[in-house]
């Protein structure tokens, strides 16, 4: 599994499991992963995997590489490689990658750049004058000292990677833990098919669900880490619902004239409907009925 993770920024070291095709980055809370530095939009830009390439879709903000190019419309990425919206770097890695990943260093202004004394020019030729020109170098240095006595160290601070702490709320017990998801399964009315079960060390989530919970539970559980830190697992124990047709089908027939009949002699072409469900398509490998649920027929 690969996942999204910030590397720097007000949320530096959250992460989200990429499960699905497309994700939503952005300061709304509704974004399916959430930044909180000044700077970004409620919906920046959006993150897709398809046909095995993932690419960066560009929406209401800039985003650049770490050379400081910005991003077209929809930029293709390679694993690994660094992207930044107003200076939050963030990359996709598999899950068990290391997170010592260098970070681009900021630029330096150039009116932030070291000042030195310059050495004089031309020496004199006139032995006299040299203790008077010695006595004006030490004096200039002590005064260059006195003003900028930490300049260099001031300079390597600006480019070092700022050192933030893990804002995300603790929930450091069990229980915590258990709440806090009843809250949010309630709010995704997932909190009827679904009970919760807590020891001292882990939650435990059972359930059926269809295929659309249980990717909206996918989604709530990455939320949740991106809010809250604790040393409780989450054990998601969940199982999914396999609808059966509500009848048979004995003969299958694919070609111009595709059709499908039924135990009762009923025989079904694309576009007809039975018993509140639609018969969609009919290919060399499988049949398809859509309703209230999808039912996919291999054959």
């Amino acid at each position: 599994m690969y996942e999204l993770r910030v590397l720097s920024g007000v949320n530096r070291g959250a992460s989200l499991p990429l499960i699905g095709e497309h994700w939503q980055i952005g300061s709304n809370d509704l974004a399916d992963l959430v930044l909180l530095d000044a700077g970004i939009f409620p919906i920046h830009c959006e993150l897709v995997f398809a046909d095995e390439q993932w690419s960066i879709v560009a929406q209401s903000g800039e985003v650049t590489n770490r050379e400081g190019h910005v991003f077209s419309q929809q930029t293709p990425i390679e694993a690994g490689s660094l992207f930044g919206l107003n200076g939050v770097w963030l990359t996709v890695v598999a899950a068990g990658e290391s997170w010592d990943i260098p970070l681009p260093e900021a630029p330096i202004r150039e009116n932030e750049s070291l000042i030195t004394p310059r050495p004089a020019k031309r020496k004199t030729l006139l032995p006299f004058l040299f203790g008077f020109i010695s006595a004006v170098t030490i004096a200039a240095t002590s005064t260059w000292a006195a003003l900028y006595p930490d300049n260099q160290s001031n300079i390597k601070r600006q480019v070092e990677a700022p050192k933030i702490a893990d804002k995300r709320q603790s929930l450091p017990q069990a229980l915590d833990v258990e709440k806090t998801l009843k809250t949010m399964l309630t709010e995704r009315e997932l909190n009827t098919p679904l009970t919760l079960h807590h020891s001292s060390k882990s939650v435990q989530m059972k359930g059926a669900l269809t295929q659309d919970q249980s990717q909206k539970l996918e989604r709530m559980l990455a939320r949740f880490h991106q809010q809250y830190r604790t040393p409780i697992t989450i054990e998601n124990s969940t199982s999914s619902i396999k609808h059966s047709l509500p009848f048979s089908i004995v003969q299958i027939t694919s070609g111009p004239l595709a059709s499908v009949v039924t135990s009762k002699g009923q025989r079904l072409f694309v576009g007809d409907e039975i018993q509140g469900l639609r018969l969609v398509s009919i290919d060399s490998g499988k049949v398809i009925f859509k309703g209230k649920s999808e039912f996919e027929i291999s054959w």
